[in-house]
């Protein structure tokens, strides 16, 4: 399973836009593609498909993790342009953005009742509702060496959401990537994060976005080689 990080607050370097929001570009071991997220702009997504020599047309599939700005921005560009790609909405979407589906002439399958194998090996999780904080799903990655799990901005808590993850696929979460929203927390709450996503069976730890950057580093300190670095532009192989 490949990921390449299309949109961060980070970046590889100045060939690459970085912003405030989330995208990864997934493939499969079939070459099927699962565009998660599209960060905040479209300008500056298409600015590091171009970087990655993606043609935004070859995307076959859609879908989100929630619908915060900063994870759906730049979603209205790309589907002005890329009119055949599968949408998968996830149940909890707000009405005007399914207007903007239907004035684009697409359509879509919702996900989030249910765990959904989007593209083979890739599943949407079921939606979590935590009170005062926007609903949420991740993607769930089964690959050869384990399961990983892909959040957008982990609101529900990542912890949270990988305890729930491995009781529902019946296997542990080995690797998790993305957005952990922990941009506020004390870096030895950061720790404590750590140590409860390996009792959970973590083994390594992609943080990214909303996590922190403070917070990042101190991921990398105690994870040491389990640390994976994201930034746009990253390629990772999970």
């Amino acid at each position: 399973m490949k990921l390449l990080v299309l949109y961060d607050n980070r970046a590889v370097s100045e060939e690459w836009v970085k912003g405030w929001g989330f995208s990864v570009l997934i493939e499969n071991q079939d070459g099927e593609s699962l565009l998660f997220d599209t960060g905040e702009k479209w300008s500056s997504l298409l600015k590091n498909m171009t970087a990655a020599k993606i043609d935004p047309m070859t995307i076959e599939n859609l879908t989100f993790s929630h619908a915060d700005w900063d994870h759906k921005g730049g979603a209205e560009g790309f589907l002005k342009v890329n009119r055949e790609v599968n949408v998968f909405l996830p149940e909890f979407f707000p009405s005007d953005f399914k207007e903007i589906l239907k004035n684009l002439g697409h359509a879509w399958e919702e996900v989030g009742t249910r765990p959904t194998e989007l593209i083979k090996g890739v599943y949407a999780t079921t939606s979590f509702y935590t009170e005062g904080k926007p609903a949420e799903l991740g993607l769930v990655l089964k690959g050869s060496s384990g399961l990983s799990l892909v959040t957008g901005c982990a609101h529900p808590g990542i912890v949270r959401m990988v305890v729930e993850s491995n009781k529902v696929f019946g296997e542990k979460i080995k690797t998790v990537v993305g957005g952990f929203h922990l941009k506020d927390f004390s870096l030895d709450k950061i720790g404590e994060i750590i140590e409860d996503l390996k009792k959970e069976g973590v083994e390594k730890f992609a943080p990214a976005h909303c996590t922190g950057g403070e917070q990042i580093d101190e991921f990398e300190r105690i994870c040491g080689g389990k640390f994976i670095k994201m930034a746009s532009g990253e390629k990772l192989r999970i």
